[in-house]
């Protein structure tokens, strides 16, 4: 996010990392961020200040790997204030049709 050069890029980079981070909690907890359309339309259409606040934040977690404690992973507080949105409401279940795929997957190797 650091090398973008326009919005639309920091956006770019915003939104390949948070998909990299539900597959990841997707891998771990088997759980997914629940509307992450919704998570980026409503960073892209934040005033320019709270926009450029909200890549600082996930630039730094992202590009760090960690997270800042072992309670709620960073990513999920800050998606839950930017939301407004409970973390417990955040989260869902895979949808079952993705469980299909990675069994038919797993079969065919």
């Amino acid at each position: 996010m650091q090398k973008a050069r326009n919005e639309v890029d920091e956006m770019n980079f915003l939104v390949m990392g948070l998909n990299s981070y539900n597959s990841y909690l997707r891998r771990k907890i088997k759980l997914l961020i629940k509307d992450l359309k919704k998570v980026y339309s409503k960073i892209a259409a934040a005033p320019i200040e709270q926009k450029n606040n909200t890549f600082g934040k996930f630039a730094l977690f992202l590009w760090s790997g960690e997270d800042v404690d072992d309670k709620t992973p960073y990513p999920l507080r800050e998606l839950s204030e930017l939301l407004a949105t409970p973390e417990t409401d955040l989260l869902i279940e895979e949808p079952l049709m993705n469980n299909f795929a990675d069994i038919y997957t797993q079969h065919q190797r």
